[in-house]
């Protein structure tokens, strides 16, 4: 959904475990956040045991131990069930709770809704494709797909999502999904089309800067990028030293910028202090040119 780079690198650290030598250093940061996700949960966990729910925390044994356990406590009634386990197909996973809710099944008068933690404090749109595909796991095995899916956030507020408004995309992007993996991967991915790289960042970053690509340009736009392609500008470089004055699509002042931008960070590889330049502006407008690599939201 994110980054088909990060898929496909991902599949192939399954298929060469040796290429996980490649990924980013463990982020000292989002190693923290990871522990405080931990901690939201179980916190939750507690909550609902305060407020009289019955829970059963599975132990985590191998996938299909786990699986046994969940369909036996499901099948009993158990009224709220922490990492579940559930699979359907090619696709399996810890669920952090199954609550029962009534409703028709094949368990009886009752079936289970997906409620998962989240340490934001707002709705990201991946939370729902994740819980989606939950569902349709879940629904394989109590015969009916629960109306609504569950995401308690940072703050504790508890946020209830149709699960209809949700799972059309859900099949079709699970459908790319498959379609795109169908087919054995040739080498190293191309990072170029993707906004984002996950935990292989860094390769993706060296990958880019041998073939100079345009993304290496401070504050360029996809769209610019597109436009400057289609003008025949396709690296850095070659932005760099264009003598075009102008192109379709893109002002003369914007275009210049961008010349002025991919020229500094080029002349400023290698050095301690990088090179700059000072624009002259007007009152209240501190734009400027900036030597430091994308992405970036500020214009030094």
């Amino acid at each position: 959904m994110e980054s088909e780079y990060a898929s496909a690198m991902e599949r192939l650290k399954l298929d060469d475990p040796s290429i996980s030598e490649l990924m980013d250093e463990e982020d000292v940061v989002l190693s923290s956040l990871q522990a405080k996700g931990y901690e939201h949960e179980d916190a939750f966990t507690d909550r609902l045991k305060s407020l009289g729910k019955d829970v059963l925390e599975t132990k985590r044994a191998t996938p299909e131990l786990t699986q046994k356990a969940t369909l036996d406590a499901m099948k009993s009634g158990q009224e709220v069930i922490t990492q579940g386990y559930l699979s359907f197909g090619q696709f399996g996973g810890f669920t952090d709770y199954l609550v029962k809710v009534p409703g028709i099944s094949n368990f009886g008068d009752y079936h289970y809704e997906v409620w998962d933690t989240k340490l934001s404090k707002s709705l990201k749109p991946y939370f729902a494709i994740q819980l989606c595909c939950y569902i349709e796991m879940l629904e394989a095995v109590q015969g009916v797909r629960p109306q609504e899916m569950v995401i308690i956030l940072g703050d504790d507020t508890e946020k209830r999502l149709t699960v209809e408004n949700y799972f059309a995309y859900y099949k079709k992007l699970k459908a790319s999904f498959l379609d795109f993996h169908a087919s054995p991967l040739d080498g190293l991915p191309n990072p170029v089309n993707s906004k984002s790289h996950g935990r292989w960042s860094d390769l993706a970053a060296r990958q880019l800067a041998e073939i100079d690509h345009l993304s290496q340009v401070a504050n360029l736009a996809r769209s610019q990028i597109k436009t400057l392609e289609s003008a025949g500008i396709s690296t850095m470089r070659a932005l760099a030293e264009s003598k075009l004055e102008a192109i379709p699509k893109m002002t003369k002042p914007v275009f210049e910028r961008a010349k002025q931008q991919a020229a500094l960070q080029i002349a400023s590889r290698g050095k301690d202090r990088p090179k700059y330049t000072i624009l002259q502006h007007g009152p209240g407008d501190i734009r400027g040119l900036s030597t430091l690599p994308p992405p970036s939201d500020l214009d030094v």
